[in-house]
């Protein structure tokens, strides 16, 4: 029954809005899953699953469970915002996030750092901490999916994203030990995932909650560049990883800031001239794929969202004080030019 109340829970006030239930329900829908089925993968009863098809339909004003597959309801903000619960909720999840003590973003709102964070654009971007939750491995890659084994059962539907790698992907089916993602071809020549191949261990974070912990920073899965691995060196019970860069990504990475390597959370340790260095801890070592890289081998890289933010504000701040001098100087009756 716990199943089935936490299904019935968070219905929107719009009609053409659906609720995360539903989207999970039209979601196995569209795969051509059974009500047996769908009721199996969700943990409810055939009862509940009819249920929200009834709503679907009469939202829809289909007449038919066929004519279901080719609909494409309204986005998923107005469900997520009606339910924050759901997981991937990014403005909710941010929100959550920077409540809590250890979170500084130099007084800004989460729609504040949304507005002016890259990839600010896009609402419905799933939300990450860049804390790993285990090395999942690769099953297969074909036809534009990738398709990953589990080190562990998952609650992921189809809907729900996750971050390979530091790359987020949106999951096209789900089952206990496996999931298959989409893999589009700007995420395989872009990243490291291009390279994958079957048994090829990745780094592997569900989207977050509202409610999880904030144990790592605020990553958005959208990665900037590759960078190279250049050196392993030991250092006492920790070993340092060593990355060249590319030179645009520089001004972003500060010494004692946060950086995203694959998809794990990291402090970085040194900036150098070309790159940084990072110190792998035991813990980190053991729970992620960072220390079964050779060298020469690509990572995915994402500088802190709160230095695009920094970024933005420098570049507010020179056009405004542009405008405020200009505006100054033709109200002292000074023009652009040469002087005399």
């Amino acid at each position: 029954m716990t199943g089935v109340a936490l299904l019935k829970r968070g219905r929107p006030p719009h009609d053409d809005v659906l609720t995360p239930a539903e989207w999970r329900v039209l979601a196995y829908v569209q795969l051509g899953r059974s009500n047996p089925e769908i009721a199996d993968h969700l943990g409810v009863s055939v009862n509940t699953v009819r249920y929200h098809l009834s709503n679907l339909l009469a939202k829809s004003e289909r007449d038919s469970r066929r004519e279901l597959v080719g609909w494409r309801p309204q986005g998923l903000t107005g469900a997520r915002a009606a339910a924050p619960f759901f997981r991937g909720d990014r403005v909710a999840s941010l929100r959550g996030l920077l409540s809590q003590p250890e979170a500084d973003a130099f007084g800004l709102s989460a729609s504040d750092l949304l507005r002016l964070g890259a990839d600010a654009s896009d609402s419905e971007a799933p939300l990450f901490s860049g804390t790993v939750d285990y090395v999942a491995h690769v099953a297969a890659l074909e036809n534009e999916t990738l398709t990953l084994a589990l080190a562990q059962p998952t609650d992921l539907h189809p809907g729900d994203w996750a971050a390979i790698n530091g790359v987020r992907l949106i999951i096209h089916d789900a089952a206990q030990r496996r999931v298959v993602l989409d893999l589009p071809d700007a995420a395989r020549s872009r990243t490291n995932l291009g390279a994958l191949k079957p048994e090829d261990g990745v780094n592997f974070e569900p989207a977050r909650r509202v409610t999880d912990r904030l144990s790592g920073h605020v990553v958005s899965g959208v990665v900037e560049a590759t960078a190279a691995l250049r050196a392993l060196d030991v250092e006492g019970d920790a070993i340092v990883a060593a990355y060249e860069t590319p030179r645009e990504l520089l001004p972003r990475i500060i010494e004692k800031g946060r950086v995203a390597v694959d998809g794990v959370s990291l402090t970085v340790s040194e900036r150098t001239e070309n790159g940084f260095r990072i110190s792998l801890a035991p813990f980190t070592r053991g729970r992620t794929n960072l220390a079964d890289r050779r060298l020469g081998e690509q990572v995915n890289i994402e500088t802190d969202v709160l230095a695009h933010v920094v970024d933005r504000l420098i570049e507010r701040a020179i056009v405004e004080n542009t405008k405020q001098t200009r505006e100054t100087g033709a109200g002292n009756g000074e023009v652009d030019g040469d002087p005399d």
